[in-house]
């Protein structure tokens, strides 16, 4: 009876003491009203309000292929991947919405490939997650503790980038070509449908972008398992729609992915330099525009200046 008593006053003791120390890691513009639960959400939210220009939205295509460091490097452009794994729509508007309270971008970029992925293919975990991570605000805030103890707070080191390094060769066939019957990926017959839901946050976005005078672009990433020529005439269709500009990376002779060395599985993301020609070629379209800045070593921007020595030593 005793030996149940203390177990019990033990494990009592522990979780309040994990329950304070969560709550210490809670980044200070994390407060109750944004609802979040994904890390990568957290991590825009670390970064000083109104020093993010652009925004990009979508799924693992982008937290593969851009790398808003490589782009500050060279131009001094702040960008940061507002990316998840298979994000589904509805969360996307919620991370727009999340970026546009925290900072004050001018330029929106959206990967469209997320725009075909039907809501009820989140995984289950991920609502799992969610309950979690709500409950233990320890779980989302566990890499915070460098900011506690050394009161320093440069933001993610990677802007919502993930480096990777390994090669895993894709296959040399034209992905893209209009007889689907040349893609190994796609069976049979095929139709790209954008879900009736995700229309929704489409065009919420889209419109909300616009009366905010904000600059948005559709963006399609390499990816020889994700894209194919149906997909892409539906986005040219929905960028000719709401009057938004589209370019695809997949048809574009601006970039030029050699799939044997610059993909990290079989073809379907890209790896450091895959992601190192594409980060470059969004940099040069930054530029063109007009619309952003370079920030580099300029006041206020320090905490940039900081995470490129660490980055470019990564």
């Amino acid at each position: 009876m005793k030996n149940t008593i203390k177990i019990i006053m033990f494990i009592t003791i522990a979780a309040i003491i994990y329950m304070s120390l969560s709550y210490l890691f809670i980044p200070k513009l994390n407060i109750k009203k944004y609802g979040m639960y994904n890390t990568s959400m957290y991590e825009l939210l670390a970064e000083k309000q109104n020093t993010i220009d652009t925004i990009v939205l979508g799924d693992s295509l982008v937290y593969s292929a851009i790398s808003p460091m490589e782009i500050y490097s060279k131009h001094g452009y702040t960008v940061f991947d507002c990316a998840e794994p298979a994000q589904i729509m509805s969360d996307a508007y919620e991370y727009y919405k999340i970026a546009i309270d925290s900072q004050n971008p001018k330029i929106v970029i959206i990967e469209p490939n997320m725009f075909f992925r039907d809501p009820k293919e989140k995984p289950w975990f991920n609502k799992t997650l969610k309950i979690l991570k709500n409950v233990f605000p320890l779980v989302k805030y566990h890499n915070n503790w460098k900011n506690l103890f050394f009161g320093k707070n440069w933001g993610h080191i990677n802007k919502g980038y993930i480096k990777i390094l390994h090669t895993k060769s894709g296959f040399e066939y034209d992905y893209m070509a209009e007889e689907l019957n040349d893609n190994p990926y796609v069976k049979g017959k095929y139709k790209a449908i954008i879900p009736s839901k995700n229309n929704i946050y489409i065009k919420k976005i889209i419109e909300d972008c616009k009366k905010r005078n904000i600059k948005v672009l559709l963006l399609g990433v390499p990816s020889q398992r994700c894209w194919n020529y149906e997909k892409h005439k539906v986005i040219m269709k929905l960028s000719k729609q709401y009057g938004v500009e589209y370019i695809n990376l997949n048809l574009d002779d601006r970039i030029d992915i050699d799939w044997k060395k610059e993909t990290k599985d079989r073809g379907n993301h890209l790896n450091y330099l895959g992601a190192k020609k594409v980060s470059e070629f969004l940099g040069n379209y930054l530029n063109s525009t007009n619309i952003v800045e370079s920030h580099k070593h300029k006041k206020g921007y320090e905490g940039w200046d900081q995470v490129l020595k660490t980055y470019m030593k990564s």
